[in-house]
């Protein structure tokens, strides 16, 4: 459990880092999942199919943004987070 927190935590500080990027043209977040709202790290993140060193965040407003996992990282969409590369679903 450990590891987890301080992965999401991670997670919430890069993306501060990059709240400057603009927005990903074209994508649609999921109207159910905004609707409940995306304030908590784990919520309305989505994997991204092109590239698994990345996932997508979208916010309250129904923007979408495309995220960096940390350098070796891979996304796992069951966990919602960037995971070590044998623990993640995405290939």
């Amino acid at each position: 459990m450990y590891k987890l927190t301080c992965l999401v935590i991670i997670a919430v500080c890069v993306c501060r880092i990059y709240a400057d990027d603009p927005p990903i043209p074209g994508y649609k977040c999921p109207e159910a999942d905004v609707k409940k709202g995306c304030d908590a790290p784990t919520a309305c993140v989505y994997q991204n199919d092109k590239d698994c060193a990345t996932y997508i965040r979208c916010t309250s407003g129904g923007l979408a943004y495309l995220r960096p996992c940390s350098t070796g990282l891979k996304w796992n969409d069951h966990a919602k987070i960037c995971d070590w590369p044998e623990q993640t679903t995405c290939h």
